[in-house]
C-alpha cells in the first residue's frame, strides 16, 4: 500500500459544519432571509458562526445569488413624445439677437 493510499484511508478531506444544515440555510436564503437572520437560526442549533463566515461558505457553495422566489413583472415604461414647437413659435435667429443688440435708429 503507497503512502498515497494509506493518507487517503486515514485522512478525510475537510467538511464544514455548515454541511449539516445544507438544505436549511438554502431553503431559508430562498425564502429570502439575511445572513444574519440564518447565523440567528444556526445559533439556536448551537452552531457559532458569523454572517462573514456564511456568506463566505455559501459563495462557496456557488449560491451566493439566490433571490427569493417571488414572480418578475413585465414593467413597460412608454417613451415620453417630444412634441415640436411649430414654426409660427420659431423667431428667426438674426431676429433673436436683435434683441440684446439695439439698433442706433
Amino acid at each position: 500500500m503507497s503512502k498515497l493510499e494509506k493518507f487517503l484511508k486515514n485522512t478525510k478531506p475537510y467538511k464544514s459544519v455548515l454541511h449539516e444544515y445544507k438544505d436549511d440555510i438554502f431553503e431559508l436564503k430562498r425564502r429570502g432571509y439575511s445572513a444574519a437572520k440564518i447565523c440567528t437560526y444556526l445559533k439556536e442549533l448551537n452552531v457559532n458562526v458569523t454572517s462573514r463566515n456564511l456568506n463566505y461558505w455559501l459563495k462557496r457553495q456557488n449560491i451566493q445569488s439566490v433571490k427569493p422566489s417571488t414572480p418578475i413583472k413585465n414593467i413597460y415604461v412608454a417613451p415620453k413624445t417630444i412634441q415640436k414647437k411649430e414654426a409660427t413659435d420659431q423667431k428667426d435667429p438674426f431676429e433673436m439677437m436683435s434683441d440684446f443688440f439695439p439698433s442706433d435708429s
